[in-house]
């Protein structure tokens, strides 16, 4: 198991993860969300927005640290 900071780089995999454990709703909502959560962070240079656990390599779950 493996905790990394949700980034630029693997938002994606944050919210296809999010649209399946949240089928109520869309990859849209959840791509839209973190995109603001992403935006606010980086104009306060805050701290990462959530972790993403990946086992074996696969990304499993997110926390999101808001």
């Amino acid at each position: 198991m493996k905790l990394e900071a949700i980034e630029d780089g693997n938002v994606e995999q944050a919210v296809a993860i999010l649209a399946r454990g949240f089928p109520g709703r869309p990859a849209s909502f959840w791509k839209e969300c973190l995109a603001r959560l992403s935006a606010y962070r980086r104009a306060t240079a805050g701290p990462p927005i959530g972790r993403m656990m990946t086992v074996e390599g696969k990304p499993v779950a997110v926390i999101l640290t808001i």
